[in-house]
Formats: C-alpha cells, structure tokens, sequence
C-alpha cells in the first residue's frame, strides 16, 4: 500500500515525530480502555442492577393491586417499599406528585448519563406499568411515574441501586493521570532531543567555518554520535593545518630556483624573449605570493563579527593608493556579519585585479 499521502500530515521535526509516537499510543489505550470497559463492563453491571429493580418495581406493583381498598394499598405499599428500601407516593399524598396524563411524557435524563440511558431502556422494556422516568431532577435518585389498579404512584429509589457509582469519575481520572504522564514524557522527551540540537548546531557552524565549543551529553547513542563529530572535526582541522604547511612550504621552497632564474635572465642581453621570460617569472612570482597569503590567512584567519561594507571600502581605497582606476558607487551601507576579513580582503583584492587587468 502506498501511505505516501499520509507523509504530507506528519511532523518533519525529530521533536514532533516523537511526541507523537510517544501520545499515540497514550490517546488510543485510553479510547479503548473508555469503549471497552465503560461500554461493555459499566453496561452489563447496570443492566444486571436495573434487572433486580425491576423485580422489586413488579412485587411492588402487584401488592397494591391486590389489595381491594385505597387505605389497604396504602398499607402494603408502604410496607413492601419499606423493606425494599423504596420511597413511594400514592395520588395525592406529596404536593411535588406529576398531574395529568403522563403517557406520552418524555424521559428525563442528562446528555452525558450513558448509564441512566440503559436504566431506562430496562425499565421500560421490563415494567408495563411505568409512565415516566427522571434521572436528571436529582440526580442520586431515581424517580419512576407508573399507573397502578388505585391510581398513579411514584417510586423512588437510590440511583447506586441501578447503576455503578460515578463511572464519569473512571473517566476524569483516566484522562488526568494520562495528561500529567504524557506531560512528564514530553519534558523528558524534550531533555533528551535537547543534546542532538546541540550536536546539529555544532555540525552547522564547522560546515559554515566556524567552531563552537561542543561536549558530547545525553543517551549513549547520541554521546557516541557527538565524540564521533569531535574526532572528525580534529581530523579535519589537522588536515586543513598540514594543506597549509605544505602550500606554505611549496611556495616558500619554490622561490630560491626562481630567484636564480631570474638572475641568470638579468645577466643575458636584453631582448624580446628574455622579457617574455622575466615577465612569467614575475607571474609566478605573484602566484607564489597568492599562495603564501592564502596559507597565512587560512592559519591566522579567524571568524570574527565586522561590517562587510568597511571592509569593501577598504580594499578599494588601497587599491587607489597604488594608482588604480577603482571607485565605489555605493559607498554607504550598515550590516554585521561573521567572517574571516583577511580571506574577504583578499578575495576583492583579486577581483578588482582580475578586473582591471582583464576587463
């Protein structure tokens, strides 16, 4: 299958790639731990508790129709909901009792009570007689309206009979300990990326010319990783250092059979071709002095913070001292930058030679 497509969704940065394969897990055990064990184990007890008061709502019911005055099912009903732990109003009796016909009457229940969904489902599958059912007026109750032989009776019962106790509660509880965990992972995950930051902006700054001050810290792979970058670093600074010495050397040993050439040529007579000749020898001559300058800042030549337009202005200034047709148009600018000067100078230097002798 190609997930090319899901690519374009996902972080780029280590940083979020991790955060997220470390809070998905997380996210997705506590989606499941909520559908499966509220959904299945929070229902099925419920189911089960309003299965047992449906027994008692029926026994109830039953006592007071049998009974042939309203007196006499006052009395029985009173005595069975006594010992059934009930709590019932007969027609009449309580002011707070419903009027009117309360057959077509909807359920009462809060939008976020999954179990009271499930006692009414019961209730009203289970027990003919019933009217109404409010699980919201209070909500440690529960209130049921049914029609009995002598009239309309209410039933109340403690809410912990039918249902688990606060299954909200699992939930708030789940998903506090998860955002105190997952914050606590995210800092440590943030401590242990923090040493490969340092370890890229290290590795940045050599390829930019520049070294900064770098000790290998955090988990053994990444301390690995940084003395590995530290001995590649000497490595190159001692390779740069021996190029140098060596251009040095070349160009330093290379002047003395020069300097005889030139002298031999000085004595011969004066002509054309011994011009020519004196003429390649001041070429490399200059060459060799290109060289020794390039090896001498190389070595000397560190990174520092200057303004690039003083340093312009400086090498075309010198460079009409010495009788040359150089001016700078534009001769105002501000900026800081970091950078090796005497390798700039020296670059502009041969660009307005190259310039004025070739242009």
């Amino acid at each position: 299958m190609n997930f090319d497509w899901l690519k374009r969704y996902m972080p780029r940065g280590l940083y979020g790639r991790a955060a997220l394969i470390l809070l998905l897990p997380i996210i997705s055990l506590q989606v499941v731990v909520s559908v499966v064990f509220i959904q299945r184990h929070y229902e099925d007890v419920t189911r089960q508790m309003a299965g047992a008061l449906v027994l008692d709502l029926r026994l109830l019911v039953e006592n007071i129709n049998s009974a042939e005055t309203f007196e006499q099912a006052l009395a029985d009903g009173r005595a069975v909901a006594s010992s059934l732990e009930m709590d019932i109003d007969l027609p009449g009796e309580a002011a707070s009792d419903p009027t009117g016909d309360l057959a077509g009457a909807v359920d009462h229940v809060r939008f976020y009570d999954l179990s009271g969904r499930v006692v009414i489902e019961i209730l009203r599958q289970r027990v003919d007689p019933v009217q109404w059912i409010d699980l919201a007026d209070d909500w440690r109750r529960v209130q049921v309206w049914m029609i009995t032989d002598h009239g309309q009776i209410r039933v109340a019962v403690s809410r912990a009979r039918v249902s688990a106790s606060n299954p909200h509660q699992f939930l708030v509880l789940m998903v506090f300990v998860g955002a105190i965990m997952s914050l606590v992972a995210i800092i440590f995950l943030r401590n242990q990326l923090r040493p490969i930051r340092r370890l890229s902006q290290a590795a940045e700054e050599f390829g930019k010319g520049r070294v900064v001050a770098y000790k290998p810290s955090g988990a053994s792979e990444v301390r690995s990783a940084g003395n590995a970058f530290l001995d590649m670093r000497a490595r190159i600074e001692r390779q740069i250092e021996q190029r140098t010495m060596m251009l040095s050397g070349v160009s330093h040993d290379l002047r003395t059979p020069l300097t005889r050439l030139k002298l031999g040529l000085s004595m011969l007579d004066h002509d054309d071709e011994q011009q020519a000749m004196i003429s390649d020898i001041h070429d490399m001559e200059r060459l060799l002095d290109e060289f020794l300058s390039f090896a001498r800042g190389d070595a000397l030549d560190d990174p520092v913070t200057c303004d690039p337009v003083a340093l312009v202005r400086d090498a075309v200034e010198k460079m009409s001292r010495n009788g040359e047709n150089v001016a700078l148009r534009r001769p105002n600018g501000e900026g800081i930058a970091t950078l090796r000067p005497l390798a700039l100078t020296r670059a502009l230097e041969n660009l307005i030679g190259n310039a004025l002798r070739y242009a």
